[in-house]
């Protein structure tokens, strides 16, 4: 099991007015999204994470600008917790809109789930996934007294 963790980034409330219109889409074909509420958690990991596999992959779907074509959106089922207040998992969805500027960096994710009650920014979360997934042995240059250190990427197939 893939367990990483992060920090939750509160966001401009953007994702609210949108995912308004693509959540009822999107429940027409993974209806398990019922219940999460209309806005994403979103989590910055250390470490870069690729979403190359998912649990359900729509088909285009148009929300926005028809000329634009249908917007594609990844689901993966895993668990968020937030040990700052309390130790209870929480089922959440790790949400990839192909359209959103959060997969130009492999750092910042966004998530769905039902309401969780006193997040604050900052926080500490810890993200457990069950698919299959590989860390690349990566390195990169780092101007520190070490030159070299892991660049850890983690793909989650």
């Amino acid at each position: 099991m893939l367990q990483i963790q992060g920090l939750y980034k509160s966001g401009a409330g953007a994702a609210a007015g949108n995912l308004a219109r693509q959540l009822p889409l999107i429940k027409q074909e993974f209806a398990e999204i019922a219940g999460v509420q209309p806005g994403t958690i979103n989590i910055h990991f250390e470490s870069k994470l690729i979403v190359a596999g998912w649990d359900h992959r729509t088909q285009p779907i148009i929300w926005s600008n028809p000329s634009r074509g249908g917007e594609i959106f990844d689901i993966v089922r895993v668990h968020l917790s937030f040990p700052e207040i309390g130790a209870e998992s929480h089922e959440a969805f790790l949400y990839v809109a192909h359209w959103s500027g959060h997969r130009n960096d492999p750092h910042s994710h966004e998530f769905l789930a039902s309401p969780i009650r006193g997040l604050r920014h900052g926080m500490k979360v810890v993200m457990e996934c069950n698919r299959p997934h590989v860390e690349l042995p990566y390195t990169e240059q780092a101007r520190e007294s070490n030159p070299r250190r892991l660049a850890r990427t983690i793909v989650i197939l």
